[in-house]
């Protein structure tokens, strides 16, 4: 097959080259379709109980997403801050992206007027003097409602709820509504955050990252080229054969309508350090072959027929270990399994095709260089030769470091717990890290469950379950402010029966319930309208959070789940949903599937190597240094700490597929050292002194190129391109000390 293809870049490079050359120019003309896509929602399924409540409550209840403003200042009862705060109030209603702003100023609540109550407004109008700010400031921080829920204890901070109309832009609702908050509120703290503010937010990074990091990786590759070849084809060739490659892989996204997620926002730097390999073996063999005297066919021949299987096998098990991650629950993961598969394969093509064809066109111009390619020192294979007599005589204490190192890092790798915290996704002390621990600590919590009740409301059976329920609920660690009709209702009653406490009850009959709903609804206010539908089949309970961590929200969940169970009978259905059981979901997805993601990738790559070596034994030997590489990869995240979250949990799979090339080379020139019948010894040192230089140069090249993310604005992509340059490293070295002890131990045999 290679040498057919070897063939055909001989005969036809201009016409590759050409046909190469047009898609990339469609390639780029589609990337001006991507979009980056944060929203958390995207990344789950839609059948999602969270998912499906959060579209009820936009369908029913005028929308589940809001933004969070939170003001801070010294002195906010002023006459001239409530009135800058009122401007700013009436200037967010107005922006069409949002449905209703809850603020200080504009607080409505239940009144009795003579024998009737309805809807007004909490503060009629701004006081002006000293005395009714005072009394203003000392009536709301003296009633539950508001304390600690749109107004901070001390009074030096509060918060505006701006809710979004279902279907908006959201990102283009939290830009509008940033702008108008900074032009009313200039000079004063102001900070956003909710869901939706923190998804603008990443997508922001994110653009900053895929403008940045790719710069950044092209730049370290090319460092390592210019050391390994000093060869302007060196660095030029293979950086452009993966530099298109992404540029496929992304028109590809484009043409599809995916969008670039937290997760495959890391696609094209990983494409270029991984795919780039593949071009460095085929430039490589053609300075060597080249150096040799070979030209035209022959050469072409050689270098593609005899090098281009080793690359297919370093492509195929890096495909499995990206593609093992499409078992994975979340599809985000999924998506970026399989558009990594694609960024590997294209890769690939381009190495075994265009890269020859380009060579040829150069040969025949007579443009390429015939100097000989300096690389490494010349000492370097005496360093591996003495390299292999060292692990022959240390064989044995390296098994035993390697296993007190693997037992250590089992019993820490073992406590790493999943978290989809999306806080903890920005850098401490960050704006939104910080706007969210203040709302979290001095306002409820910025996360709200949403418990959607369909049945009859107006029946007083229904609402005393309700009620039932809620008492419960507020008995929940870390819920906080819980709203529903009940409450409106009790409030009704009361003000009703002249603002007496002991009337602060539901009423006892359907009729003063459906008396209530009705004089309340001729408020001519919206009041009633986020919480209960205008038929009364509905009914909308809503529960702050104060906790981020996915794993307090599971509890919660679990615990709430258990107390729906509990309240309600037969004739109501309850669905529980909101933003923490969008992050609950990711976290379960995270739970369970990725363990499933590493034994389908280890199964299949054990399966290639065997295969393709027609050797269980290799199959076998090549396996331990990458399970040496997974457990102290996990060991090293649970010794500093380290959680999994939804991009870490690829690093598995991920480091598997990559990290097995180094032992499938070392494998390689072994099996092919073997064939001379020498000893063990000496296989070793050849194989050693053979492939030792360009396993380090190879690692050293992936290695850096992911340890490029350190630099990323997001806390998540930065933990894993350092994780994935660490394991890049272990695997190297596996391969380089594990592989020879083993074999080593066969020393008193012929290698075979």
């Amino acid at each position: 097959m290679m040498k057919r293809i070897a063939y055909l870049v001989f005969k036809f490079p201009g016409w590759i080259v050409l046909v190469v050359s047009l898609l990339t120019l469609g390639a780029v003309f589609l990337l001006s379709r991507l979009k980056v896509e944060a929203d958390v929602i995207s990344l789950l399924p839609e059948n999602e109980s969270g998912v499906r409540v959060l579209k009820v409550v936009d369908t029913d209840f005028g929308g589940s997403d809001q933004v969070v403003v939170l003001v801070e200042a010294d002195n906010l009862f002023t006459a001239g801050g409530l009135l800058r705060l009122d401007s700013l109030v009436r200037s967010l209603e107005a922006l069409s992206p949002v449905n209703e702003v809850v603020a200080l100023t504009n607080l409505q609540d239940v009144v009795g007027v003579g024998e009737e109550v309805k809807i007004a407004r909490v503060i009629e109008s701004i006081p002006t003097s000293e005395t009714g700010l005072k009394k203003l400031r000392e009536r709301l921080l003296g009633d539950e409602r508001y304390r600690g829920r749109l107004l901070a204890e001390d009074g030096n901070s509060m918060l505006l709820l701006v809710r979004l109309k279902p279907g908006v832009d959201k990102l283009l609702a939290v830009e509008e509504i940033e702008k108008e908050v900074q032009k009313k509120w200039a000079g004063t703290r102001v900070s956003l955050t909710g869901s939706a503010a923190l998804m603008k937010f990443m997508r922001d990074w994110m653009m900053q990252d895929l403008t940045r990091l790719i710069p950044l990786v092209v730049l370290v590759l090319v460092l390592v080229f210019v050391f390994l070849f000093r060869n302007w084809q060196g660095v030029i060739l293979p950086l452009l054969t993966v530099g298109i490659a992404v540029l496929w892989t992304l028109g590809l996204i484009a043409l599809t309508g995916q969008p670039l997620t937290v997760v495959l926002i890391v696609l094209p730097p990983i494409v270029l350090s991984v795919g780039s390999a593949y071009g460095i073996h085929i430039v490589e063999r053609w300075l060597q072959e080249r150096r040799m005297g070979k030209r035209g066919l022959e050469l072409v021949q050689t270098v593609v027929g005899n090098t281009g299987m080793p690359v297919f096998l370093a492509m195929a098990t890096t495909v499995v270990g990206f593609g093992a991650n499409v078992v994975m629950r979340i599809n985000a993961i999924r998506a970026f399994a399989i558009f990594s598969v694609i960024g590997v394969i294209f890769s690939f093509i381009l190495a075994v095709v265009f890269l020859p064809a380009l060579l040829v066109l150069l040969e025949r111009r007579r443009r390429c260089d015939t100097g000989k390619p300096q690389g490494m020192p010349q000492g370097r294979n005496s360093i591996f030769e003495r390299w292999a007599n060292w692990i022959e005589r240390a064989r044995i204490p390296v098994f035993i470091c390697a296993s007190i190192i693997m037992i250590v890092s089992l019993f820490w790798g073992v406590k790493v717990k999943p978290e989809t915290d999306f806080v903890r996704y920005f850098k401490p002390g960050s704006s939104p890290t910080r706007a969210a621990k203040i709302v979290n600590e001095q306002f409820g919590g910025e996360l709200q469950f949403e418990i959607v009740v369909d049945g009859d409301i107006q029946d007083p059976a229904v609402l005393y379950q309700i009620d039932k329920f809620i008492n419960e609920l507020k008995k929940v660690r870390y819920v906080t402010h819980i709203t529903s009709i009940v409450d409106v209702l009790k409030r009704a009653n009361r003000a009703f029966h002249g603002d007496d406490p002991k009337f602060e009850v539901i009423p006892d009959t359907r009729e003063g319930i459906a008396q209530f709903l009705l004089l309340l609804s001729f408020s001519g206010s919206d009041y009633l309208a986020a919480m209960v539908t205008s038929d009364y089949a509905r009914a909308r309970i809503t529960a702050q959070f104060s906790q981020e961590k996915s794993s307090e929200i599971a509890k919660a969940v679990i615990e709430i789940r258990k107390l729906i169970k509990r309240n309600f009978g037969s004739d109501v259905k309850v669905e529980l949903g909101g933003m923490p059981l969008a992050v609950y979901a990711l976290h379960r997805a995270i739970a369970t599937s990725q363990l499933w993601s590493i034994v389908v990738a280890f199964l299949a790559v054990f399966i290639i190597v065997a295969a393709f070596f027609r050797s269980v034994r290799f199959g076998l030997a090549g396996m331990v240094p990458i399970g040496f590489t997974l457990l102290v990869a996990f060991g090293v995240m649970g010794i500093l700490g380290i959680e999994v979250d939804i991009v870490t949990a690829m690093l598995g799979a991920i480091a598997l597929g990559i990290g097995i090339d180094y032992s499938c080379h070392f494998l390689s020139r072994f099996q092919e050292e073997s064939r001379n019948g020498v000893d063990i010894r000496e296989c070793l040192r050849r194989t050693l002194a053979g492939v030792g230089p360009p396993i380090v140069i190879n690692a050293l090249a992936v290695g850096l190129g992911f340890a490029v993310l350190a630099f990323a604005s997001l806390v998540i992509i930065q933990k894993f391109g350092l994780l994935i340059a660490g394991a890049m490293l272990l695997s190297c070295n596996g391969a380089l000390v594990l592989l020879p002890a083993i074999f080593a131990g066969f020393r008193d045999k012929k290698a075979r």
